[in-house]
């Protein structure tokens, strides 16, 4: 779901490494223009356009608050300076008026101010008042691209890639040459390097970058952005009430053609692995829960299956093992009780790195080996819950911990009877942390993520994140990784605009492109479509059949003591399977993803000579998926190929077909 995992999702960070020159002085956005009069970027020779927006601004402190020197966010210093702005008679009130929303950015270090009824004159007004305020110090422009709902914002950074002959002494040169201040050089292959300029800042950046561009000594040179959906929700989730339901976790006992892993009481909720029970239950238009746990113990020839067929492919699989897949995302609570044995562990290694003290993945937002939450962000999300006034608990969690979500469709497996089974549950999950609270990815830390994962030995790399308009940064280290890991596949989502136009990183080439289906067998409503979708899977509508409809994965909240003095939540009335959130329901091409990579898990399960080349194995993924049961609707255009791709994901085919 950067973009959007479900917006999600799909989406969307340098921390500290890559806080602006704090030399700058407060900027208006309109105040630079560039030299062509018109705005755009450059993705090697071919121009994105641009346009500024008028619904908001972001907005830079002049100390760069972080988690570990403040209990106050910036977002929130700002929006306390902003109250007392339109209330003050000390100073004026150029804000007295005004509808505004802050929200946190780039980890919480910015912020974002949103105008909830924009005008110019608004947008005027909003500019003088924030640039009178102590604590900041610049204002960065919020653009779009033409025809899309979206915030792009512009730091005042550029992402320069020089050609591998060039000495460091000429890169200092031509840093020196053009005013820029060296931020760091990324961790990733060649001579990739992070800027601030000090003779442009706004949307001149912009402009610069364009002129970089075109010199001898480099590959691409082009804007730094921070990209969000138009929601800044990556979950395209809206809260709804539900039926009240009390769901029984039945028994399991007599299972037929069993699987090399104990069948546990929540299996039959998922019918991503295996939809036979919840559609027979469906048909018999009996109580649903006790249908359920009544028809456990077998399995009915039905004329539909829209799952993957994961149970028959269990009988002829290692489960994943001995598959690492990398899991880019946000935090992932690796210790949840169905995931904890499956987690990758770093071999020990006395040679320095880039990342010191790594040991089950890397933390890309805080700089840390920990993907899990911290202490700050542990107290930052209670407090969120606690201030909850419109019932968005269930989103606030589902965005934070999205990472924990993916991975535990990937990889769950339960030690207990009452728990989860992943799409493999034999394989070991990389956490690789690069989404903030909020679901927002930066650029620099998606680039470095994926390179990350690779070294590191990943099998497959799970990106449930999308939306982004396209860069070179993230385009060159895609073809690279790809290229020195000939056995490594991408996966990303198709993204949930229900658009036609392609969604970026999954549209990039070599990256297997995941849209999403129902429980029904339609084209999930939100999913992206058109030619250049790969296959499709299971992604869930949590609106049909009511919440059944959704994928049940693993949550991140299951320990008691995180829910001291807040309200649990309430399962039926929205996205929780249970009051503290250890499972819920979810939806999105963000969700899709993981199943196909769970599948792409099994099959290199099969294959641990690595015979297999990523190029063949996804051949086999789309040979041996299907169209059967799946259903166009709302179009006249009866063309499989452009709604699905390949068809929906078969696992039991793919494993005979390398079997």
């Amino acid at each position: 779901m950067k973009s959007i995992v479900s917006k999600i999702l799909l989406a969307i960070l340098a921390w500290a490494a890559v806080v602006i020159s704090h030399s700058l002085l407060a900027t208006l956005v309109t105040a630079q223009t560039p030299t062509s009069g018109k705005l755009f970027y450059m993705y090697f020779d071919r121009a994105i356009p641009l346009t500024l927006r008028q619904d908001a601004i972001a907005v830079t402190p002049k100390l760069s608050p972080s988690p570990s020197n403040t209990n106050i966010p910036f977002y929130l210093q700002l929006q306390q300076d902003l109250q007392e702005t339109t209330t003050s008679t000390s100073r004026p009130n150029l804000c007295l008026g005004l509808q505004l929303q802050v929200k946190p950015l780039r980890a919480q270090d910015y912020a974002l101010v949103n105008l909830l009824s924009p005008n110019q004159r608004q947008l005027d007004r909003l500019q003088q008042c924030l640039e009178q305020l102590e604590l900041v110090d610049s204002l960065l422009p919020v653009l779009k691209r033409p025809n899309h709902d979206e915030l792009v914002v512009v730091p005042n950074e550029i992402i320069i890639s020089f050609k591998p002959d060039l000495a460091p002494d000429q890169i200092q040169a031509f840093l020196e040459r053009y005013d820029f201040n060296l931020i760091r050089k990324l961790r990733l292959s060649g001579n990739c390097y992070l800027v601030a300029a000090n003779s442009a800042s706004g949307i001149a950046i912009l402009d610069l970058a364009n002129q970089v561009n075109e010199q001898p000594e480099i590959e691409y040179a082009a804007p730094n952005l921070i990209v969000l959906p138009s929601s800044y929700i990556h979950l395209q989730l809206k809260k709804r009430q539900l039926p009240k339901l009390k769901i029984a976790r039945g028994t399991t006992e007599g299972q037929k053609n069993s699987p090399p892993y104990p069948h546990t009481t929540l299996l039959p909720w998922q019918w991503y692995l295996d939809s036979t029970p919840l559609i027979t239950c469906l048909q018999r238009r009996t109580q649903l829960q006790n249908c359920l746990q009544q028809i456990a113990s077998s399995h009915l020839s039905l004329p539909s299956r829209t799952d993957i067929r994961a149970l028959e492919a269990w009988q002829q699989s290692n489960g994943g093992q001995g598959v690492v897949v990398a899991v880019i995302d946000g935090l992932i609570q690796w210790d949840h009780p169905d995931l904890q044995q499956n987690v990758y562990r770093m071999s020990q290694s006395s040679e320095p790195n880039d990342y010191p003290g790594e040991i089950h993945g890397w933390d890309f937002i805080e700089e840390d080996p920990e993907t899990r939450m911290s202490d700050y962000e542990k107290r930052y999300l209670q407090q969120q819950l606690k201030d909850d006034e419109l019932g968005n608990s269930e989103v606030t969690l589902l965005t934070a911990f999205h990472g924990t979500l993916v991975a535990g469709v990937i990889a769950a497996h339960s030690t207990r009877m009452e728990g989860l089974l992943g799409v493999a549950p034999n394989v070991t999950i990389l956490p690789v942390r690069a989404a903030d609270m909020e679901g927002i990815l930066d650029l620099v830390d998606q680039a470095e993520a994926i390179e990350y994962a690779a070294k590191r030995g990943a099998d497959i790399i799970n990106m449930s994140f999308g939306g982004d308009p396209q860069h070179p940064l993230l385009k060159s280290t895609i073809a690279q990784v790809i290229a020195a890991h000939p056995h490594l596949v991408l996966v990303a989502g198709a993204g949930n605009d229900n658009s036609t136009e392609e969604s970026y990183p999954a549209a990039y080439e070599g990256v297997v492109c995941v849209g999403a289906t129902t429980l029904a067998g339609n084209r999930a409503w939100y999913s992206n479509y058109g030619k250049w979708i790969d296959v499709v899977a299971p992604g869930g509508d949590v609106s049909s059949p009511y919440i059944y409809g959704g994928i049940l994965t693993t949550g991140g909240t299951w320990q008691e003591e995180f829910w001291q003095d807040i309200h649990k939540l309430l399962p039926g009335q929205s996205y929780a399977f249970d009051p503290k959130g250890e499972y819920m329901w979810v939806q999105g091409t963000s969700f899709a993803t993981p199943v196909v990579s769970g599948v792409l898990a099994l099959m290199k399960g099969e294959d641990q000579a690595r015979h297999l080349s990523n190029e063949r194995l996804v051949t086999i993924l789309k040979e041996t998926a299907s169209y059967d049961h799946l259903t166009i609707y709302n179009s006249q255009q009866q063309d499989y190929r452009y709604f699905f791709g390949s068809g929906l994901v078969n696992a039991e085919a793919a494993l005979k077909a390398i079997n």
